[in-house]
């Protein structure tokens, strides 16, 4: 039965020890035996890592939120200053609409790369301060799961992150400057 992961009690050799005595299934039951698994150690190790998978879920979940919203309201309030400062000047020069829409929209691109990484930091404080406001990671860090071993889904969003925005300021940002 140690394909099942049956749980035997007494020696780990199968062998009889003092006063062992067989259940019906064949499995030795120990009175006073050493209790062990037929488990591989790598059972515990996939159980940790379906654990560590809702835990990296959780987090980023905690981090998307205030990101997504970081990063539209940033972006939002840089766009309001730059059709507060061009505004009169694209009005004066008597531009149709549609052309002062487009020079706003054309904007858009290089003001994303300047609050992409400031929508980052924001998510990562509201999001680490609520998990600690909330004692969540006093109860994770309880769980044995260390600090270093909690950042690894941080830093690897913050890696896909800083990815996606020098892409988009390598192929997206020429491109509309260029229309600009």
């Amino acid at each position: 039965e140690g394909a099942g992961g049956v749980l035997r009690v007494g020696s780990p050799g199968g062998g009889h020890a003092g006063d062992e005595s067989q259940d019906p299934w064949g499995h030795f039951r120990a009175h006073a035996g050493v209790c062990y698994t037929d488990r591989p150690t790598r059972w515990r190790t996939s159980e940790l890592r379906r654990r560590m998978r809702i835990l990296s879920k959780y987090l980023l979940k905690q981090h998307l939120v205030p990101f997504v919203f970081a990063l539209s309201a940033l972006t939002a309030f840089q766009l309001l200053n730059q059709i507060a400062r061009r505004l009169g000047d694209l009005v004066g020069k008597g531009l149709p609409g549609t052309v002062i829409l487009e020079v706003f929209a054309l904007s858009i691109p290089f003001i994303v790369t300047t609050t992409l990484s400031m929508a980052v930091l924001m998510a990562v404080l509201y999001a680490i301060n609520r998990l600690t406001a909330d004692r969540e990671l006093v109860a994770i860090r309880a769980g044995g799961i260390s600090l270093g071993r909690l950042m690894v889904p941080l830093v690897t969003a913050a890696t896909t992150v800083a990815a996606i925005g020098f892409l988009f300021s390598d192929q997206v940002l020429p491109r509309t400057n260029h229309r600009l």
